[in-house]
């Protein structure tokens, strides 16, 4: 496929052709007017990830037209001819980067159900877009206009006030709203709803604090530094702090969500409908939820009272330094179906409990998690512990730890799979746990000593550091204490090990770590790139690599 899309002639010959799929081709840059004449019959036209530039003006004269795909594209503008299309009912152009304003001729597609804008960099949205009213999904919504001198070239929050068949609503630049906030109010159909803020550029990014530094006195109290606030990098006025709470406040979704997400949300704290009592009456059927890159909020709501939640993702919560009882609610069962929790780049969490000393209403003791799968930790330097109340989630299969520096010990949890451990400085122990059957430790865990009492492991995987010339000093005990007991209750079986070159000649046949890995039924041990490897299954004495003895 050149430069210019071009068919073959039994293709162009089928003059009824109705759907034309050009996915991932990123060579073809244009697309010319002749070949669009010869398939007047198009109602599907999906250009995804091609490199094409340009649309041309013949695109209007497809009557048929149902659905136009451009996602991925490279097309720096869509011809005005597109309002003749009376019959499209979907409009992608999301990821696309080179695409800053749409035609004024969008609010004239009266059957479009579905527009997809989201992660192009859209000025703005052409004003008139309210006129839509069949449309049912709205992703990457542009909030007024990025020259604040030309507001009424942009569309305004009170556009959205008329679309009462929204099912699916991504908002962004809520910075720029300054009314209309109301505009959800009649949405009894609205399933999924993203909330989007843009930060003003400039300022020093924080991004890069690895949380290893006291911050002391530091940002105790960012107000006390003046009218502004530090959020990644940017800086928010006082203004629009109080703007942007305002606004979110006023926004309150209707009870039918299913789907939410809160992204770069400035305000200092989290609006009254997210932070009620009764939050899981107000969302009955949320299903999953994300809070993302909020610099300032220093609570949680409580959302374990949400009945239905199953996927919860916090992440960017740079001024968060504890999680208490507030984030489970009164509530039990606490999180009665959460499957999946994810807590990610949170710089200053020191503390976290989940309040499972306390006592539900009824006299019995409060229930949490019951149906927690996966959790991940990720980028939280300075949280010190997990909390006891983990020891309740009973259906926990999988927990992912990294760059928890201050984490000192994982135990006593009811673990039933894999737990996976990376670049934790200060972790010491990992015991007690029963039924966890796959460890993974990855890079530098350097304070690690005890690995013990995993009395159903069977596959334990460990990437050391690149320059890592010994064997992680608690394996040598690990299976020690596995082979004192029982035959009978034997469970590990596989080992598994990717280092440099000096590491892995020291564990091969008569060298000073053989007497190691002997011991072990299977082990395969490669080098970094996969070039160098020794495999070895003790029952056969089977023994193989690709490195010469020296």
């Amino acid at each position: 496929m050149g430069h210019r899309l071009e068919l073959p002639d039994e293709v162009m010959r089928q003059k009824c052709l109705r759907t034309l799929i050009l996915a991932d081709s990123c060579n073809t840059r244009t697309i010319e007017e002749n070949l669009l004449r010869s398939l007047p019959h198009l109602r599907v036209l999906d250009l995804t990830n091609t490199s094409i530039e340009g649309i041309p003006d013949f695109i209007g004269d497809l009557l048929h037209l149902r659905y136009l795909n451009l996602n991925g594209t490279s097309v720096q503008e869509i011809p005005e001819s597109i309002g003749r299309l009376a019959n499209l009912q979907t409009l992608n152009v999301s990821e696309c980067e080179s695409l800053r304003k749409l035609p004024m001729a969008i609010t004239r597609l009266h059957n479009l159900r579905c527009l997809h804008m989201e992660q192009t960099p859209l000025t703005h949205i052409p004003k008139g877009i309210g006129k839509l009213d069949k449309v049912n999904t709205l992703q990457g919504f542009v909030v007024g206009r990025e020259d604040p001198t030309k507001p009424e070239q942009g569309c305004a929050l009170e556009e959205l006030q008329s679309l009462g068949k929204l099912s699916c609503l991504s908002i962004s630049s809520l910075e720029r709203a300054v009314a209309g906030a109301s505009v959800l109010a009649e949405k009894p159909f609205l399933k999924e709803l993203t909330l989007g803020w843009t930060p003003p550029v400039g300022g020093e990014d924080e991004d890069e604090d690895d949380g290893d530094a006291d911050d002391g006195e530091d940002r105790e109290d960012e107000e006390d530094k003046g009218d502004n606030t530090r959020a990644g990098g940017a800086t928010w006025s006082e203004e629009q702090i109080q703007g942007a709470e305002k606004i979110c406040k006023e926004l309150s979704p209707p009870s039918s969500l299913r789907d939410l997400a809160l992204e770069q949300f400035p305000g200092r704290q989290f609006p009254s409908w997210m932070m009620s009592a009764s939050l899981g009456e107000l969302f009955p059927d949320l299903l999953y939820l994300e809070l993302s890159d909020f610099p300032s909020c220093m609570e949680l709501p409580p959302l374990g009272t949400l009945p239905r939640l199953k996927f919860l993702n916090i992440s960017g919560a740079k001024a968060l330094k504890t999680i208490g009882p507030e984030f489970v609610g009164h509530t039990s069962p606490a999180f009665p179906k959460l499957e999946t929790l994810q807590f990610i780049n949170m710089p200053k969490w020191e503390e976290w409990s989940l309040g499972w000393e306390e006592e539900a209403g009824n006299g019995t003791q409060l229930k949490l998690l019951p149906n927690l799968k996966n959790c991940l930790l990720k980028d939280c330097p300075k949280l010190k512990a997990l909390p006891q109340g983990l020891t309740y989630a009973t259906n926990l299969e999988g927990l992912s730890l990294r760059q928890t520096y201050e984490l000192r010990e994982i135990t006593n949890l009811p673990l039933a799979d894999k737990l996976e451990v990376a670049n934790n400085m200060m972790l010491s122990r990992i015991s007690d746990l029963s039924a966890v059957k796959y460890l993974k430790v990855y890079y530098d865990c350097p304070s690690l000593e005890n690995v013990e009492n995993l009395d159903s492991l069977r596959h334990l995987f460990v990437k050391c550091p690149p320059t890592m010339a010994h064997l992680p000093p608690w394996l040598s005990g690990f299976v020690d204490e596995w082979q004192s007991a029982p035959a009978a209750q034997w469970s590990f079986s596989k080992f598994e090990l990717q280092c440099n070159l000096v590491l892995l000649k020291s564990c091969l046949r008569g060298h000073q770590n053989w007497h190691i890995i002997q011991r072990i039924p299977n082990v395969k041990i490669q080098t970094f790139s996969g070039n160098e490897y020794m495999r070895y299954v003790k029952d056969t004495d089977m023994y193989d690599t690709n490195v010469l003895q020296s």
